[in-house]
């Protein structure tokens, strides 16, 4: 995706123009220029007094147009698209207030769809949808408050679900004699690289959440240390979760739970 915080800087500064001596002239109401190093259009910007009101429209060095957004009183507000350098749609999305809204659409540099984000506030709530050029689903992704949750589905360009049986494995390391410490290890059942590990309670039991503490790496993947003192016991069960990306770059989220029963005698 690309990021807009160039066009949001723009937009609450962007109230002059340069003309050919390179000088600056404010501008009230009508159009604001911003000019390449060599002279060429940066952008175009419709003002009203001196905010971005209207349609912004971004140039490459090239003279082509590279991106339009809809600004209303210096804030993004209706809809924007950007290009790629051959001329064909690159994003198509909308905003309200500054935030994303609705759907947003994503396309190969061919003209096909490839993705589609639904967005609430400026988050992504809802189920990310993927497609293969011949438009075949690739992947569905569930999402809340723009957090993976549970559920993640991966097709081959036949249609057919791919199998992830990936699970969580719990190694214990006892040293609660010597160190009154007792350590979980976590790892995958599976080589996944890049996984991260997670403690915590999962938002509505299946998406990650801002919450959960994230587990410190080990050798085995992350660990958990526990300390009980002498004539300490601890029993309690462990919502133990991990993500990592898939080859099709989706995020799986994968949960555990884990009943925990420590007895320093």
């Amino acid at each position: 995706m690309k990021s807009i915080s160039l066009f949001t800087a723009i937009c609450c500064f962007l109230i002059f123009s340069c003309d050919d001596s390179s000088t600056k002239k404010k501008v009230k109401d009508g159009i604001a220029y911003e000019y390449y190093s060599d002279g060429i259009i940066k952008t175009e910007t419709e003002v009203q007094d001196t905010l971005a009101h209207g349609l912004m429209k971004k140039y490459d060095r090239d003279g082509n147009l590279s991106s339009v957004y809809t600004f209303k009183m210096g804030k993004l507000d209706g809809p924007a698209v950007t290009y790629y350098p051959n001329g064909k749609l690159e994003q198509k999305m909308v905003y309200r207030n500054g935030r994303r809204e609705g759907s947003s659409q994503w396309f190969y540099n061919t003209g096909e769809l490839y993705r589609v984000i639904p967005f609430k506030e400026g988050k992504i709530e809802g189920t990310k949808i993927t497609y293969y050029k011949d438009g075949t689903i690739m992947a569905e992704a569930p999402f809340h408050n723009s957090m993976p949750g549970i559920g993640l589905k991966e097709y081959n360009m036949k249609g057919e679900l791919l199998k992830d049986e990936t699970k969580i494995v719990v190694r214990e390391e006892n040293r609660l004699f010597a160190e009154n410490k007792f350590i979980l290890h976590l790892s995958l059942s599976q080589p996944v690289k890049g996984a991260n590990f997670y403690l915590g309670e999962l938002v509505e039991g299946k998406f990650l959440s801002p919450n959960q503490w994230q587990l410190p790496e080990d050798s085995d993947g992350a660990s958990y240390t526990f300390n009980v003192f002498k004539g300490g016991f601890r029993m309690e069960t462990l919502v133990l979760t991990a993500s990592y990306k898939t080859n099709k770059s989706n995020y799986r989220v994968i949960s555990r739970n884990y009943n925990l029963a420590i007895d320093n005698k």
